[in-house]
């Protein structure tokens, strides 16, 4: 495998933002971006490298602690052991600049053995949540799932059709030197090889794509959006969905944009005017007036429910460490509640979708299956589930249901 390149002088920047997630509960694209902004002298390959550096060694953490038996004290004070045996074991080849380290390529291979038969370790997750997910999934397919998980990611976008269709924006990024593959499951969906940051295109800043996993491009797909329509996207956050939506609705119909953090829904405004999305309208939600006021008023209601985001652990694997079995049993608490409180939004005769980025059947399937049984205004008409360890997307469920009368 191609060594990547290797920056000594970046070592310390890597290991703050590592400190930082670990220490202080910072999210590692945060860290990232804070470092990037303090040192504004990298050149994109050298933050290429920290980001791809800081992700990896935080998707295999204590994989590479336990190999070096070091704390993380010692870690942050002389990270060139847990450095050395990532290279060598991510990449079978060690920078000279490691070569001095104490451990050898056999005393590697010997511990690397050792650990392989124990998932935990192998996959790199806190015990806790290992057990938890085993439970809820089983065995087999939590094995198949933890390795999934802890796998780089694909980099997708999805054209904005509110400008240009795939074809057009292909051409347009393979201009600005960029590798891309179609993706015939996926209409509007391009896939990016290229390492070089998306976000600084020219492309993204003139809004002709949205960053967009094809998981998460998939629930607005089946949501079967027809032009028109009324849509409430319940817990809009910064509205990745929503804009999707907005270029299904081909800029016609309304979407009304709800979520508690006034915050995201000011991103939201600043995504909808660079993508040109006019038919969204943000509200924020207040109180339970905020929801009771739009009671049969959706054609369409999307619940993207707050969960445990194990479905993009790969994306976000600083996410594993800050999830623990007591915050998966208040989110089940929470998801309940939204499908009580916020159902009622949806007409007689309209489609509501459940989902989330979660794999755990008990925020999915379940969460569902204890809504119809006191809920018998409601159908179940299908619901799917996107397998992080069939294809190289994030880990999503959905459910559509249709509201046949009122209560």
């Amino acid at each position: 495998m191609e060594l990547t390149y290797f920056y000594p002088r970046l070592v310390p920047i890597i290991f703050q933002v590592i400190k930082d997630v670990f220490e202080d509960g910072r999210f590692a694209d945060r860290g990232l971006e804070f470092q990037f902004k303090k040192n504004k002298d990298l050149k994109p390959r050298e933050k290429e490298f920290v980001a791809t550096t800081t992700y990896d060694l935080i998707r295999n953490w204590r994989f590479l602690q336990t190999l070096t038996q070091q704390t993380n004290a010692s870690i942050y004070k002389n990270p060139s052991p847990i450095l050395f045996c990532y290279f060598h074991y991510k990449k079978q080849e060690v920078p000279t600049e490691l070569e001095k380290s104490k451990f050898n390529a056999k005393q590697i291979e010997a511990l690397i053995r050792k650990q392989m038969s124990v998932r935990k370790l192998r996959e790199s997750y806190p015990d806790d949540l290992d057990a938890f997910c085993e439970n809820d999934l089983g065995k087999e397919k939590w094995d198949s799932l933890s390795a999934a998980l802890n796998k780089e990611p694909n980099v997708y976008v999805r054209a904005n059709t509110h400008k240009m269709d795939r074809k057009q924006l292909a051409l347009r990024l393979q201009d600005e030197g960029f590798s891309i593959d179609e993706l015939k499951a996926d209409s509007q969906a391009l896939k990016i090889n290229s390492k070089k940051s998306v976000f600084l295109s020219d492309s993204f800043k003139k809004g002709f794509f949205e960053v967009q996993d094809i998981a998460s491009q998939r629930v607005s797909d089946f949501m079967q959006i027809q032009a028109g329509e009324r849509v409430i996207d319940a817990c809009a956050g910064t509205g990745g969905k929503s804009m999707h939506i907005s270029c299904l609705l081909k800029n016609k119909g309304k979407i009304i944009a709800l979520d508690i953090s006034q915050n995201k829904l000011d991103a939201l405004k600043k995504r909808a005017a660079r993508g040109d999305a006019q038919n969204i309208e943000t509200r924020l939600i207040e109180n339970e007036k905020s929801i009771k006021r739009l009671y049969a008023t959706a054609d369409k209601l999307l619940l993207d429910v707050p969960c445990s985001g194990t479905g993009v652990f790969k994306r976000n694997p600083d996410a594993k460490w800050k999830m623990n079995p007591h915050d998966i049993e208040n989110l089940l608490v929470q998801q309940k509640d939204i499908l009580e409180k916020y159902s009622p939004m949806c007409k007689v005769g309209g489609k509501m979708v459940y989902a989330n980025c979660s794999v755990l059947h008990c925020e999915g399937e379940k969460q569902v299956e204890a809504f119809l049984q006191t809920h018998n205004n409601w159908e179940l008409e299908e619901e799917t589930r996107v397998h992080p360890d069939n294809i190289n997307a994030d880990g999503f469920y959905m459910a559509r249901l249709t509201k046949v009368s009122n209560e």
